[in-house]
């Protein structure tokens, strides 16, 4: 069966927040991933327990690939291959943040006792990053999912006067 005669439960959205075009958010997502890898760049001077450091080495690491990957999508004549690469690397960065939240951060606030005082903090901006990473992972998604329904996801056909084109027609019109 086709890949465009599947049946999917899953549905795109059409814009971000119901207003903002998938491109331009796109765009927007990747200048957001990389101010956030500076946010976790900081957090590792910050942070007492070793695996909090290696968490947020990560989550920057990660958000730089991702942030730069999508604006490479944009200066690369809106290659694809950047685009579902950075796809790729936002739901890896979306499973690290949900994986931090659900088993990290709560054995980090179990062994350490000065992690209580900043548990608010610690498990609010672990909730809100990994509801944003999740959000932007679909946000991409939607618009891999857009471009590939719309054929944009494959190289571009030669142009009509090339020699393979003229071939084929030449090809196709003695066969006749």
């Amino acid at each position: 069966m086709r890949e465009q005669e599947r049946v999917s439960l899953a549905v795109p959205a059409s814009d971000c927040c119901c207003c903002i075009d998938l491109h331009l958010a796109t765009l927007a997502i990747g200048f957001f991933n990389l101010l956030m890898s500076l946010h976790h760049s900081g957090q590792v001077k910050h942070n007492v327990s070793n695996v909090q450091r290696v968490v947020a080495c990560l989550l920057a690491s990660l958000e730089v690939a991702c942030g730069s990957l999508l604006l490479v999508f944009f200066l690369a004549g809106r290659s694809y291959k950047f685009l579902r690469l950075g796809y790729y690397v936002a739901v890896i960065m979306a499973i690290a943040e949900t994986l931090n939240l659900f088993i990290l951060v709560p054995i980090a606030m179990a062994v350490d006792p000065t992690m209580i005082d900043r548990m608010a903090e610690s498990a609010g901006s672990c909730v809100f990053g990994t509801v944003i990473d999740v959000y932007f992972a679909y946000i991409i998604w939607s618009l891999t999912r857009q471009l590939r329904l719309l054929g944009l996801d494959s190289p571009a056909p030669p142009a009509a006067g090339s020699a393979g084109v003229m071939e084929l027609q030449t090809r196709g019109a003695g066969d006749a």
